[in-house]
């Protein structure tokens, strides 16, 4: 019985491990998403995009003219997102 057991959570296993790497497959460059403000920090601003990790935005996107930023930590946005860095999803607000 014990034998059994193993086999059947090593196979739920390596399908959970499938349907996670066609999940994160399907999530593609330049989709846009709504993603919440986390952090303002270094001329970057962070934001929960629901993945493993915030999306970095370049806060001169969403600041005004002498540079104050047009966003605060809570706000929803709307962001694309277009690449990745350093295993964060990379995102723009301009292009959303």
């Amino acid at each position: 019985m014990a034998e059994v057991n193993e086999k059947v959570q090593n196979h739920a296993e390596e399908d959970f491990a499938t349907l996670l790497e066609e999940y994160d497959a399907g999530k593609s460059r330049d989709e846009v998403v709504t993603g919440k403000v986390i952090a303002l920090k270094d001329g970057e601003v962070f934001i929960d995009v629901g993945r493993k990790s915030e999306g970095i935005l370049d806060a001169a996107e969403v600041s005004d003219e002498q540079g104050n930023p047009q966003v605060n930590v809570g706000d929803d946005i709307k962001v694309a997102i277009i690449g990745s860095r350093g295993g964060r999803p990379v995102v723009s607000y301009k292009k959303a």
